[in-house]
């Protein structure tokens, strides 16, 4: 995982790849997340995810989550599983090759019912 050390501001858009489920979405599905940015290439996007409500609570700390994640599809793609009902939360960051934060995505909220 790369250190964020600076924040330059360049676009990062985020957005559920295909078709947009309902909200709230059921548990036990999979959801894809795919960020685009003008950023200099090379990059690399880490993801931020945190889980809320008392199921992911239940589960233990680490289901609550909210460190930084590597993109697991590709460079720029990650795979989600709604297993905790509650409101969530994923926002992209794209991190540069001398690890300064170059872009971040707004917070996009995922709601599971």
């Amino acid at each position: 995982m790369s250190k964020v050390t600076r924040l330059i501001n360049n676009e990062v858009k985020l957005k559920k790849e295909k078709k947009r489920p309902p909200n709230p979405l059921p548990k036990n599905v999979s959801i894809w997340f795919k960020a685009t940015t003008n950023a200099n290439i090379p990059h690399t996007v880490e993801w931020q995810v945190v889980n809320t409500g008392e199921e992911a609570k239940a589960a233990g700390t680490y289901q609550l989550r909210g460190g930084f994640e590597s993109s697991n599809i590709g460079n720029n793609k990650r795979e989600e599983h709604t297993s905790y009902k509650g409101s969530h939360m994923i926002q992209a960051f794209v991190i540069n090759s001398v690890g300064q934060c170059v872009g971040r995505s707004e917070e996009f909220i995922v709601n599971i019912q």
